[in-house]
């Protein structure tokens, strides 16, 4: 690839980035499932664009959950988060290990099945127990994270479950959040994948996501959440379906 070539990626690269911080905040999360969707728009190779937008994510989240953390309500949160960690490695190894078709199989799969989640009738009426319900969930949201960056809808599911007052939602969520992406992180970077190639993708991320993320926070003054979380959800639905058209 030209060095020219190799720019343009980095520049759409940064407003994949930007775009999907915007999404993070204005609806709390999305950053890194709608980053990686976009990223793989305009990066050829599937496990680079998996892999760089946690960088953005971790920062974005981290920031979010510094300004809420005295709210997080640790005593609902906590089984689910450790299941989480102990699913992340497992991810990590799915994505090393699976050829370039099947992970954009599973990305296509994931995008559709997250955008089409909340028009699927409401099952949640009682609270889930944070142990029998909790754990299993955050395996399966750690395995996500892990192995596509996007363990957010398990943990949106979750987290919404546990009627939560508002802030203290807010914080629970980013926490979750800031433990996977901070041990995905760890563990990336054990297993080598933490190259120069990522960090290049990766660095230009880091403030386009957050100024995504201000313009989000400040849509939030005057557009109605409900109907910009419906566009969020049939962009990742169209999302999907493209990443299924490329295998």
């Amino acid at each position: 690839m030209t060095d020219a070539g190799l720019q343009w990626q980095i520049a759409l690269s940064a407003v994949a980035m930007c775009l999907a911080g915007f999404v993070q905040g204005s609806c709390g999360f999305g950053l890194g499932l709608v980053g990686v969707g976009l990223a793989g728009l305009v990066v050829p190779d599937p496990r680079l664009a998996m892999i760089f937008p946690v960088i953005p994510t971790f920062v974005v989240t981290g920031g979010l959950f510094a300004r809420f953390y005295r709210h997080v309500a640790w005593k609902r949160i906590w089984p689910f988060a450790a299941a989480a960690l102990c699913g992340i490695p497992l991810g990590v190894l799915f994505l090393v290990a699976m050829p370039k078709f099947v992970l954009n199989l599973g990305l296509g799969l994931l995008l559709i099945v997250s955008g089409s989640y909340p028009f699927t009738p409401w099952t949640g009426a009682r609270r889930w127990h944070r142990f029998l319900v909790g754990t299993p969930l955050g395996l399966v949201s750690g395995l996500f994270s892990g192995a596509f960056s996007s363990g957010g809808p398990v943990a949106v599911a979750y987290v919404g479950n546990q009627r939560l007052e508002r802030y203290a939602y807010v914080a629970t969520l980013q926490s979750t959040f800031v433990l996977s992406y901070g041990f995905r992180l760890a563990v990336l970077g054990g297993a080598g994948l933490l190259t120069r190639q990522v960090m290049i993708f990766a660095l230009p991320g880091i403030p386009a996501a957050l100024i995504g993320c201000l313009a989000g926070l400040a849509l939030l003054r005057w557009m109605p959440r409900n109907a910009f979380q419906t566009y969020v959800n049939l962009l990742e639905i169209a999302l999907g379906l493209f990443f299924l058209t490329r295998l």
